[in-house]
């Protein structure tokens, strides 16, 4: 969990992570900067290689700050789609992204424009307790907190009849980013202490009031910045949906083992942010598995390096 800055969307507010896809996938251009002993600056100046809007291009920094050699501490922001080769696919102008200004008539159109903003803070409690049986990673408290978006836009065109969306194949979702708490994801996380039995076991848990599916079907499909996917009943109202109240919070327990330099075995059980993998395209599973509490997952894996 976690990793918000590259590992999100702005509009719409996804998340994506998983045990088989930790990472996120960048191209670009790094460069950092240390103007104090614990003081360092990275910038980061990347295209999206996968999702909407695929070539644009994002700018990122990050600031990194250590305090007595046991305190960790992070500030960062992005400028998503601040370089477009093709703005009427940032900015597609698609009647079911379209939203009215306040109560005036004047119109304009969900974007994949948009800023974030990212703290994160850790503290090694191993300095605070002797001992020469914790492991390098054990004693860990950290978290994480992001804003997805920093612009609220009000809703769009759902307030119009089910015949006209027939008719001009109008998306009727009334979709709306108006409240800042709904694109804030926080998580928390600790390292337990194995006396050196496992490399780490962290347990994590996170926190996200997002009204909507966190599915990447409509801006994968259609290329259009809403949540959630468009082939279903235009009339339905992502608030009203149950399902979609009972997936705020997420947790995760992670272990790891290294023997004889080259082997690992690595557990973890979740219900966190999974996406089934595709046998193919026509089976893709855009949105993720686990909706509520009572859904988690294990997951058992063997490693050889080389």
């Amino acid at each position: 969990l976690g990793e918000y800055l590259f590992r999100t969307g702005a509009y719409p507010q996804y998340i994506l992570n998983g045990f088989d896809i930790p990472c996120a996938r960048l191209m670009g251009a790094h460069a950092g900067y240390t103007p104090l002993p614990n003081l360092k600056i990275d910038a980061v100046f990347y295209t999206n290689l996968q999702w909407y809007a695929v070539g644009d291009w994002n700018l990122a920094a990050i600031a990194s700050y250590t305090i007595a050699d046991c305190i960790d501490v992070g500030l960062g922001g992005s400028l998503n789609s601040i370089i477009s080769p093709d703005s009427n696919l940032t900015t597609p102008h698609d009647s079911r992204t379209l939203y009215h200004i306040s109560l005036s008539r004047d119109s304009s159109f969900f974007t994949f424009k948009g800023a974030k903003l990212m703290a994160r803070a850790s503290v090694d409690f191993k300095k605070f307790i002797p001992g020469e049986f914790f492991g390098k990673e054990d004693l860990r408290l950290y978290g994480e907190a992001a804003i997805l978006g920093l612009r609220d836009y009000p809703g769009n065109v759902g307030d119009i009849s089910y015949d006209t969306i027939l008719k001009k194949n109008t998306y009727s979702g009334k979709i709306s980013y108006d409240d800042i708490l709904e694109r804030i994801p926080v998580m928390f996380g600790f390292t337990i202490p194995t006396l050196n039995f496992l490399d780490v076991l962290s347990a994590e848990v996170e926190y996200f009031r997002s009204p909507y599916p966190n599915d990447v079907g409509a801006l994968t499909q259609f290329g259009v910045p809403l949540p959630g996917s468009i082939l279903e009943d235009g009339k339905k109202d992502y608030r009203s949906m149950r399902m979609y109240k009972d997936d705020d919070w997420k947790w995760s327990i992670y272990g790891t083992k290294t023997f004889a330099k080259y082997y690992a075995v690595t557990l973890q059980v979740a219900n966190d942010h999974l996406r089934s993998l595709a046998v193919n395209d026509q089976f893709v599973d855009f949105e993720e598995t686990l909706h509520n509490l009572n859904h988690w997952y294990y997951m058992l894996k063997a490693k050889v390096f080389f």
